[in-house]
Protein backbone atom coordinates (compact mmCIF):
# COMPACT_ATOMS: atom_id res chain seq x y z
CA UNK A 1 0.00 0.00 0.00
CA UNK A 2 1.37 3.29 -1.17
CA UNK A 3 2.21 6.14 1.65
CA UNK A 4 -0.24 8.43 -0.35
CA UNK A 5 -3.22 5.65 0.50
CA UNK A 6 -2.05 4.76 4.01
CA UNK A 7 -2.28 8.47 5.07
CA UNK A 8 -5.39 8.89 2.88
CA UNK A 9 -7.19 5.81 5.03
CA UNK A 10 -5.48 7.00 8.51
CA UNK A 11 -7.47 10.12 8.02
CA UNK A 12 -10.64 8.64 6.78
CA UNK A 13 -10.59 6.27 10.18
CA UNK A 14 -9.64 9.80 12.19
CA UNK A 15 -12.53 11.50 10.38
CA UNK A 16 -15.29 8.61 11.23
CA UNK A 17 -13.86 8.85 14.51
CA UNK A 18 -14.49 12.18 15.17
CA UNK A 19 -17.94 12.28 13.90
CA UNK A 20 -19.00 9.26 16.40
CA UNK A 21 -17.45 11.08 19.63
CA UNK A 22 -19.52 14.06 18.16
CA UNK A 23 -22.69 12.48 17.99
CA UNK A 24 -21.98 10.39 21.08
CA UNK A 25 -22.03 13.57 23.70
CA UNK A 26 -25.64 14.63 24.72
CA UNK A 27 -24.89 17.88 24.46
CA UNK A 28 -22.23 18.84 21.97
CA UNK A 29 -20.87 22.21 21.45
CA UNK A 30 -21.02 25.88 22.78
CA UNK A 31 -20.39 28.41 20.34
CA UNK A 32 -19.87 31.60 19.38
CA UNK A 33 -21.43 34.02 21.63
CA UNK A 34 -19.91 37.34 20.41
CA UNK A 35 -21.87 38.33 17.52
CA UNK A 36 -25.02 37.20 17.92
CA UNK A 37 -25.03 37.19 21.27
CA UNK A 38 -24.36 41.05 21.74
CA UNK A 39 -26.56 41.39 18.69
CA UNK A 40 -29.64 40.06 20.95
CA UNK A 41 -28.32 41.85 24.62
CA UNK A 42 -25.53 44.55 23.84
CA UNK A 43 -27.60 46.69 26.44
CA UNK A 44 -27.73 43.81 29.22
CA UNK A 45 -23.16 42.87 28.40
CA UNK A 46 -23.40 41.09 31.65
CA UNK A 47 -26.37 39.00 30.86
CA UNK A 48 -26.39 35.59 31.49
CA UNK A 49 -26.42 33.68 28.41
CA UNK A 50 -24.54 30.81 26.02
CA UNK A 51 -25.24 28.24 23.63
CA UNK A 52 -24.28 24.65 23.75
CA UNK A 53 -25.79 21.95 21.40
CA UNK A 54 -26.05 18.29 21.13
CA UNK A 55 -26.06 16.05 18.08
CA UNK A 56 -28.75 14.86 16.36
CA UNK A 57 -27.42 12.99 12.89
CA UNK A 58 -29.93 13.12 9.91
CA UNK A 59 -28.22 10.63 7.41
CA UNK A 60 -31.60 9.60 6.30
CA UNK A 61 -32.92 13.46 5.88
CA UNK A 62 -33.78 13.75 1.48
CA UNK A 63 -31.78 16.96 1.61
CA UNK A 64 -34.29 17.43 -1.92
CA UNK A 65 -37.84 17.62 0.69
CA UNK A 66 -38.60 20.88 1.87
CA UNK A 67 -40.92 19.58 4.53
CA UNK A 68 -39.47 16.82 5.82
CA UNK A 69 -40.70 16.52 9.51
CA UNK A 70 -38.41 14.28 10.89
CA UNK A 71 -36.10 17.00 11.01
CA UNK A 72 -38.23 18.30 13.85
CA UNK A 73 -40.68 15.29 14.81
CA UNK A 74 -43.81 16.23 16.71
CA UNK A 75 -42.49 14.38 19.77
CA UNK A 76 -39.52 16.31 19.95
CA UNK A 77 -41.70 19.68 19.44
CA UNK A 78 -44.31 18.41 22.05
CA UNK A 79 -41.57 18.24 24.94
CA UNK A 80 -40.67 20.97 27.74
CA UNK A 81 -37.09 21.33 27.36
CA UNK A 82 -36.84 23.91 29.86
CA UNK A 83 -36.04 21.52 32.78
CA UNK A 84 -34.41 19.10 30.37
CA UNK A 85 -31.01 20.38 31.86
CA UNK A 86 -30.01 20.42 35.80
CA UNK A 87 -30.02 23.99 37.20
CA UNK A 88 -26.62 23.49 37.72
CA UNK A 89 -25.95 22.84 34.62
CA UNK A 90 -27.80 25.82 33.31
CA UNK A 91 -26.69 28.18 35.95
CA UNK A 92 -22.71 26.60 34.98
CA UNK A 93 -24.06 27.91 31.74
CA UNK A 94 -24.47 31.28 32.94
CA UNK A 95 -21.75 31.66 35.47
CA UNK A 96 -19.23 30.22 32.76
CA UNK A 97 -20.73 33.27 30.20
CA UNK A 98 -20.17 36.36 32.91
CA UNK A 99 -16.54 35.07 33.51
CA UNK A 100 -16.12 35.19 29.77
CA UNK A 101 -16.73 38.72 29.74
CA UNK A 102 -14.56 39.05 32.77
CA UNK A 103 -11.35 37.38 31.81
CA UNK A 104 -11.81 38.14 27.67
CA UNK A 105 -7.51 37.48 27.17
CA UNK A 106 -7.56 34.21 29.02
CA UNK A 107 -7.94 30.19 27.45
CA UNK A 108 -10.71 29.31 29.50
CA UNK A 109 -12.04 25.94 30.22
CA UNK A 110 -14.93 24.04 30.36
CA UNK A 111 -14.97 23.94 33.91
CA UNK A 112 -14.46 27.44 34.80
CA UNK A 113 -16.89 28.48 37.97
CA UNK A 114 -18.10 24.50 37.74
CA UNK A 115 -17.81 22.98 41.86
CA UNK A 116 -16.14 26.29 42.59
CA UNK A 117 -13.36 26.57 40.62
CA UNK A 118 -11.71 30.07 39.84
CA UNK A 119 -9.48 31.98 38.30
CA UNK A 120 -6.76 29.45 38.82
CA UNK A 121 -8.06 27.27 36.04
CA UNK A 122 -7.49 29.78 33.26
CA UNK A 123 -4.84 30.02 31.28
CA UNK A 124 -2.58 33.26 30.71
CA UNK A 125 -0.29 33.88 28.11
CA UNK A 126 2.19 35.47 30.79
CA UNK A 127 1.23 32.05 33.08
CA UNK A 128 4.47 30.18 33.69
CA UNK A 129 2.36 26.80 33.84
CA UNK A 130 1.07 27.45 30.71
CA UNK A 131 2.25 24.85 29.05
CA UNK A 132 1.72 22.26 31.72
CA UNK A 133 -2.11 23.53 31.18
CA UNK A 134 -1.98 23.94 27.40
CA UNK A 135 -0.72 20.21 27.11
CA UNK A 136 -3.62 18.47 28.98
CA UNK A 137 -5.62 18.14 25.72
CA UNK A 138 -9.38 18.58 25.65
CA UNK A 139 -11.90 16.66 23.17
CA UNK A 140 -12.17 19.88 21.15
CA UNK A 141 -10.54 23.42 21.26
CA UNK A 142 -12.33 26.49 20.08
CA UNK A 143 -10.97 28.73 18.63
CA UNK A 144 -12.34 32.94 19.15
CA UNK A 145 -14.34 33.84 22.02
CA UNK A 146 -16.51 30.60 22.94
CA UNK A 147 -17.72 28.24 25.39
CA UNK A 148 -17.15 24.47 24.94
CA UNK A 149 -19.16 23.20 28.15
CA UNK A 150 -20.01 19.64 27.24
CA UNK A 151 -17.21 18.44 24.92
CA UNK A 152 -15.08 19.46 27.88
CA UNK A 153 -12.99 22.17 25.83
CA UNK A 154 -11.82 25.15 26.08
CA UNK A 155 -11.92 28.66 24.29
CA UNK A 156 -8.21 29.24 22.80
CA UNK A 157 -7.29 32.66 21.43
CA UNK A 158 -4.74 33.28 18.60
CA UNK A 159 -1.86 33.70 20.81
CA UNK A 160 -1.84 30.30 22.22
CA UNK A 161 -1.20 29.21 18.40
CA UNK A 162 1.19 31.61 17.67
CA UNK A 163 3.56 31.39 21.01
CA UNK A 164 6.65 29.11 21.52
CA UNK A 165 6.20 27.34 24.99
CA UNK A 166 9.00 25.09 27.19
CA UNK A 167 8.46 22.24 28.59
CA UNK A 168 10.06 23.42 32.68
CA UNK A 169 10.72 19.70 33.51
CA UNK A 170 12.76 18.79 30.31
CA UNK A 171 14.03 22.18 29.50
CA UNK A 172 12.64 21.42 25.73
CA UNK A 173 12.21 25.04 24.23
CA UNK A 174 9.93 26.47 21.12
CA UNK A 175 7.31 24.13 21.09
CA UNK A 176 4.34 25.15 19.33
CA UNK A 177 0.64 24.43 20.30
CA UNK A 178 0.25 21.85 17.15
CA UNK A 179 2.63 19.76 18.46
CA UNK A 180 0.84 19.35 22.30
CA UNK A 181 -1.99 18.35 20.82
CA UNK A 182 -1.47 17.30 17.41
CA UNK A 183 -4.91 15.43 17.42
CA UNK A 184 -7.12 17.83 19.36
CA UNK A 185 -10.38 18.99 16.82
CA UNK A 186 -10.33 23.07 16.77
CA UNK A 187 -13.82 24.15 16.10
CA UNK A 188 -13.88 27.22 14.20
CA UNK A 189 -17.22 29.78 14.54
CA UNK A 190 -18.36 30.93 10.68
CA UNK A 191 -15.30 33.11 9.33
CA UNK A 192 -13.65 33.37 12.59
CA UNK A 193 -10.53 32.19 11.71
CA UNK A 194 -7.71 34.58 11.13
CA UNK A 195 -6.10 32.55 9.10
CA UNK A 196 -5.12 29.90 11.57
CA UNK A 197 -6.43 27.19 9.61
CA UNK A 198 -4.03 28.21 6.51
CA UNK A 199 -1.05 27.44 8.74
CA UNK A 200 1.54 25.11 7.05
CA UNK A 201 2.21 24.34 10.85
CA UNK A 202 -1.61 22.70 11.07
CA UNK A 203 -0.87 19.09 11.77
CA UNK A 204 -1.84 16.92 8.50
CA UNK A 205 -4.20 14.47 10.82
CA UNK A 206 -5.64 17.57 13.21
CA UNK A 207 -9.69 17.25 12.16
CA UNK A 208 -10.92 20.87 11.67
CA UNK A 209 -14.49 21.34 12.73
CA UNK A 210 -16.84 24.46 11.46
CA UNK A 211 -20.28 25.57 12.60
CA UNK A 212 -21.35 28.41 10.36
CA UNK A 213 -23.97 31.22 10.43
CA UNK A 214 -25.06 30.76 6.40
CA UNK A 215 -27.31 33.68 6.89
CA UNK A 216 -23.81 35.44 6.63
CA UNK A 217 -22.15 36.80 4.07
CA UNK A 218 -18.52 35.22 4.58
CA UNK A 219 -18.11 31.95 3.91
CA UNK A 220 -17.97 30.28 0.66
CA UNK A 221 -16.71 26.82 -1.14
CA UNK A 222 -13.69 26.77 -0.18
CA UNK A 223 -14.42 27.62 3.30
CA UNK A 224 -16.78 24.72 3.60
CA UNK A 225 -14.15 22.19 2.02
CA UNK A 226 -11.58 22.75 5.20
CA UNK A 227 -13.77 20.80 7.32
CA UNK A 228 -13.80 17.51 8.14
CA UNK A 229 -17.31 18.08 9.90
CA UNK A 230 -19.63 20.82 9.57
CA UNK A 231 -22.19 21.21 12.33
CA UNK A 232 -25.16 22.69 11.59
CA UNK A 233 -26.97 24.18 14.48
CA UNK A 234 -30.54 24.63 12.20
CA UNK A 235 -32.34 22.40 9.95
CA UNK A 236 -32.24 25.06 6.96
CA UNK A 237 -28.46 25.02 7.53
CA UNK A 238 -28.24 20.84 7.67
CA UNK A 239 -30.62 20.84 4.59
CA UNK A 240 -29.05 23.11 2.08
CA UNK A 241 -25.49 22.20 3.36
CA UNK A 242 -26.39 18.98 1.79
CA UNK A 243 -28.46 20.00 -1.11
CA UNK A 244 -25.25 21.87 -2.20
CA UNK A 245 -23.00 18.69 -1.78
CA UNK A 246 -25.42 17.28 -3.93
CA UNK A 247 -25.13 19.81 -6.72
CA UNK A 248 -21.31 20.33 -6.67
CA UNK A 249 -20.13 16.86 -5.19
CA UNK A 250 -17.99 16.40 -1.84
CA UNK A 251 -14.43 15.76 -2.87
CA UNK A 252 -13.05 16.02 0.80
CA UNK A 253 -15.82 13.72 2.15
CA UNK A 254 -16.73 16.68 4.54
CA UNK A 255 -19.34 15.49 7.23
CA UNK A 256 -22.62 17.44 7.73
CA UNK A 257 -23.89 17.07 11.49
CA UNK A 258 -27.38 18.61 12.39
CA UNK A 259 -27.23 19.80 16.51
CA UNK A 260 -30.01 21.65 17.72
CA UNK A 261 -28.94 23.76 21.25
CA UNK A 262 -29.93 24.70 24.05
CA UNK A 263 -29.62 28.28 25.29
CA UNK A 264 -29.62 29.83 28.77
CA UNK A 265 -32.61 30.18 30.51
CA UNK A 266 -33.02 34.11 32.28
CA UNK A 267 -35.75 33.06 33.76
CA UNK A 268 -34.00 30.90 36.50
CA UNK A 269 -31.47 33.56 37.35
CA UNK A 270 -34.07 36.26 38.74
CA UNK A 271 -35.57 34.47 41.19
CA UNK A 272 -31.67 33.39 42.33
CA UNK A 273 -31.16 36.85 43.50
CA UNK A 274 -34.41 38.33 43.76
CA UNK A 275 -36.72 35.35 45.20
CA UNK A 276 -39.32 33.56 43.65
CA UNK A 277 -42.35 36.71 45.12
CA UNK A 278 -40.51 39.42 43.47
CA UNK A 279 -41.72 37.25 40.03
CA UNK A 280 -45.36 38.56 39.17
CA UNK A 281 -46.86 35.70 37.45
CA UNK A 282 -47.47 35.78 33.59
CA UNK A 283 -50.95 37.32 32.38
CA UNK A 284 -52.33 35.85 29.21
CA UNK A 285 -56.02 37.41 29.66
CA UNK A 286 -54.61 40.87 29.81
CA UNK A 287 -51.54 41.02 26.76
CA UNK A 288 -48.97 43.15 27.44
CA UNK A 289 -46.20 42.75 24.36
CA UNK A 290 -42.10 42.78 25.14
CA UNK A 291 -39.72 43.52 22.39
CA UNK A 292 -36.25 43.07 23.29
CA UNK A 293 -34.32 44.71 20.73
CA UNK A 294 -30.54 45.17 21.69
CA UNK A 295 -28.54 46.95 19.18
CA UNK A 296 -29.84 44.15 16.24
CA UNK A 297 -31.11 45.44 12.87
CA UNK A 298 -32.56 42.52 11.95
CA UNK A 299 -35.59 42.49 14.44
CA UNK A 300 -37.77 44.92 12.50
CA UNK A 301 -37.64 47.30 15.50
CA UNK A 302 -38.89 50.05 12.46
CA UNK A 303 -41.68 47.54 11.20
CA UNK A 304 -43.03 47.24 15.41
CA UNK A 305 -42.92 50.54 15.52
CA UNK A 306 -44.88 51.22 12.16
CA UNK A 307 -47.62 48.53 13.35
CA UNK A 308 -48.10 50.33 17.19
CA UNK A 309 -48.11 53.49 15.75
CA UNK A 310 -51.17 53.20 13.41
CA UNK A 311 -52.37 51.19 16.19
CA UNK A 312 -53.45 52.83 18.96
CA UNK A 313 -56.02 50.80 20.07
CA UNK A 314 -53.26 47.57 20.56
CA UNK A 315 -51.98 46.91 23.81
CA UNK A 316 -48.11 48.56 25.20
CA UNK A 317 -45.69 47.51 24.16
CA UNK A 318 -42.55 47.75 26.26
CA UNK A 319 -38.99 48.55 24.04
CA UNK A 320 -36.41 47.72 25.30
CA UNK A 321 -32.83 48.79 23.19
CA UNK A 322 -29.57 49.83 23.44
CA UNK A 323 -29.36 53.56 23.69
CA UNK A 324 -26.58 54.64 20.74
CA UNK A 325 -28.32 52.10 18.80
CA UNK A 326 -32.38 53.79 19.29
CA UNK A 327 -30.68 57.33 18.78
CA UNK A 328 -28.85 56.43 15.94
CA UNK A 329 -31.14 54.67 14.26
CA UNK A 330 -34.67 55.19 15.44
CA UNK A 331 -34.85 58.23 17.68
CA UNK A 332 -35.20 61.01 14.82
CA UNK A 333 -37.96 59.60 12.87
CA UNK A 334 -40.12 57.87 16.09
CA UNK A 335 -39.72 59.98 19.04
CA UNK A 336 -42.15 62.72 18.94
CA UNK A 337 -45.00 60.07 17.89
CA UNK A 338 -43.40 57.79 20.35
CA UNK A 339 -43.93 60.53 22.79
CA UNK A 340 -47.55 61.17 21.80
CA UNK A 341 -48.84 57.88 22.27
CA UNK A 342 -49.88 55.83 25.05
CA UNK A 343 -49.10 52.16 24.13
CA UNK A 344 -45.51 52.52 23.35
CA UNK A 345 -42.90 52.25 25.86
CA UNK A 346 -39.36 52.48 25.06
CA UNK A 347 -36.51 51.80 27.16
CA UNK A 348 -32.88 52.68 25.72
CA UNK A 349 -30.15 51.82 27.69
CA UNK A 350 -28.59 48.94 29.26
CA UNK A 351 -29.71 46.12 31.87
CA UNK A 352 -28.21 43.95 33.78
CA UNK A 353 -28.66 40.72 33.94
CA UNK A 354 -30.94 40.26 37.02
CA UNK A 355 -33.40 43.68 35.76
CA UNK A 356 -33.32 41.73 32.36
CA UNK A 357 -34.22 38.04 33.49
CA UNK A 358 -37.28 39.31 35.54
CA UNK A 359 -38.61 41.09 32.67
CA UNK A 360 -39.05 37.90 30.45
CA UNK A 361 -39.75 35.93 33.67
CA UNK A 362 -43.31 37.89 33.90
CA UNK A 363 -44.17 38.32 30.02
CA UNK A 364 -46.59 36.66 28.33
CA UNK A 365 -45.84 38.10 25.16
CA UNK A 366 -43.25 38.23 23.16
CA UNK A 367 -42.87 40.03 19.60
CA UNK A 368 -40.09 38.70 17.79
CA UNK A 369 -40.39 39.67 13.60
CA UNK A 370 -36.91 37.99 12.85
CA UNK A 371 -35.61 39.36 9.82
CA UNK A 372 -32.66 36.74 9.53
CA UNK A 373 -31.31 34.36 12.15
CA UNK A 374 -28.36 32.45 12.80
CA UNK A 375 -29.67 29.39 15.26
CA UNK A 376 -32.86 31.14 17.35
CA UNK A 377 -30.91 32.02 21.12
CA UNK A 378 -32.98 35.19 21.06
CA UNK A 379 -36.21 32.74 20.07
CA UNK A 380 -34.92 29.88 23.12
CA UNK A 381 -34.93 32.80 25.64
CA UNK A 382 -38.21 33.59 25.49
CA UNK A 383 -39.63 29.54 24.82
CA UNK A 384 -38.04 29.28 27.86
CA UNK A 385 -40.01 31.95 29.77
CA UNK A 386 -43.23 30.38 28.59
CA UNK A 387 -44.38 33.41 26.69
CA UNK A 388 -46.65 33.19 23.86
CA UNK A 389 -44.38 34.31 20.64
CA UNK A 390 -44.79 36.30 17.58
CA UNK A 391 -42.24 35.71 15.06
CA UNK A 392 -41.80 34.97 11.19
CA UNK A 393 -42.81 32.10 9.00
CA UNK A 394 -39.29 31.41 8.05
CA UNK A 395 -36.39 29.57 8.84
CA UNK A 396 -34.72 29.39 11.31
CA UNK A 397 -37.58 31.21 13.25
CA UNK A 398 -39.92 28.63 11.97
CA UNK A 399 -38.23 25.63 12.76
CA UNK A 400 -38.55 26.47 16.61
CA UNK A 401 -41.73 28.37 16.96
CA UNK A 402 -44.92 26.31 15.17
CA UNK A 403 -48.45 27.33 14.84
CA UNK A 404 -49.02 25.33 17.37
CA UNK A 405 -46.56 26.98 19.76
CA UNK A 406 -46.73 30.28 18.78
CA UNK A 407 -47.97 32.55 16.18
CA UNK A 408 -46.11 32.48 13.33
CA UNK A 409 -47.17 35.25 9.84
CA UNK A 410 -46.80 34.82 6.20
CA UNK A 411 -43.39 36.86 4.88
CA UNK A 412 -42.09 37.17 1.66
CA UNK A 413 -39.05 34.87 1.50
CA UNK A 414 -35.46 36.48 0.29
CA UNK A 415 -31.70 35.91 -0.18
CA UNK A 416 -29.11 38.06 -0.86
CA UNK A 417 -26.47 37.27 -3.20
CA UNK A 418 -24.00 37.49 -0.80
CA UNK A 419 -25.10 34.12 0.82
CA UNK A 420 -23.59 31.45 -0.39
CA UNK A 421 -26.45 28.95 0.26
CA UNK A 422 -29.44 31.61 -0.11
CA UNK A 423 -30.38 30.19 -3.68
CA UNK A 424 -29.08 33.38 -5.63
CA UNK A 425 -25.37 33.84 -4.77
CA UNK A 426 -22.93 35.89 -6.91
CA UNK A 427 -20.60 32.75 -6.10
CA UNK A 428 -20.66 30.86 -9.82
CA UNK A 429 -20.59 27.28 -7.42
CA UNK A 430 -23.15 28.88 -4.87
CA UNK A 431 -26.44 26.80 -4.07
CA UNK A 432 -29.47 27.16 -6.53
CA UNK A 433 -32.89 26.79 -6.54
CA UNK A 434 -33.80 27.31 -3.11
CA UNK A 435 -35.85 28.83 -1.53
CA UNK A 436 -34.58 32.12 0.36
CA UNK A 437 -34.04 32.21 4.20
CA UNK A 438 -34.48 36.31 5.17
CA UNK A 439 -37.79 37.42 5.62
CA UNK A 440 -39.89 40.08 3.75
CA UNK A 441 -42.74 41.79 5.87
CA UNK A 442 -43.88 45.27 7.12
CA UNK A 443 -45.83 46.79 9.74
CA UNK A 444 -49.29 45.94 8.42
CA UNK A 445 -47.88 42.53 8.54
CA UNK A 446 -47.07 42.03 12.15
CA UNK A 447 -50.40 44.13 12.90
CA UNK A 448 -52.34 41.39 11.67
CA UNK A 449 -50.32 38.42 13.45
CA UNK A 450 -51.23 41.03 16.82
CA UNK A 451 -54.81 40.57 15.95
CA UNK A 452 -54.86 37.31 15.29
CA UNK A 453 -53.36 37.11 18.91
CA UNK A 454 -56.46 39.84 20.43
CA UNK A 455 -59.43 38.60 18.17
CA UNK A 456 -58.62 34.92 17.79
CA UNK A 457 -57.30 33.17 20.77
CA UNK A 458 -58.65 32.85 24.25
CA UNK A 459 -56.85 33.34 27.17
CA UNK A 460 -56.19 29.29 27.63
CA UNK A 461 -54.94 28.80 24.04
CA UNK A 462 -52.47 31.44 24.53
CA UNK A 463 -51.15 29.84 27.72
CA UNK A 464 -51.35 25.97 26.24
CA UNK A 465 -49.21 27.71 22.90
CA UNK A 466 -46.16 29.22 25.23
CA UNK A 467 -46.11 26.11 27.20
Amino acid sequence: MSELTTHSTTLRRRRRALILSLVAFAGLVAWFFGTEYYTLLISARESVGDLSSYALRSPSVDASREDDDQLYPEEVMSRNWVNALPVKDMTHLSTLHIACTQYEDSVIPWDMTWDGKGPEVLINETDPAAYEKLRECPNVDIYIPSISVDLKGRMILKWVLEKNFTDPKKGRKNISYHEMCPDTPILFMNHYWNGVRDDPKWPATKPMCLMPNIEMYELEASDYRKADVIICKTVVCDRYLRKWSDQVGNPTNTQVIYSRHTSSNLTSFAPVNLGDDAIAPKNFSDPKFVHVVGSSIFKATGDVLDCWLSRPDFPIIDIYIAEEFYNGAYKNRYNKRIQASSNIKVHPGRLDSVALGKIVAEAAFFMCPRIQEGYGHYLNQARAAGGLIVTTDIPPMNELITPKSGVVFHTKALSSPNQFLGGTSNHADGLRNVTGFDAGFNGNDICKAVDTVLLHTTPEEREKRAK
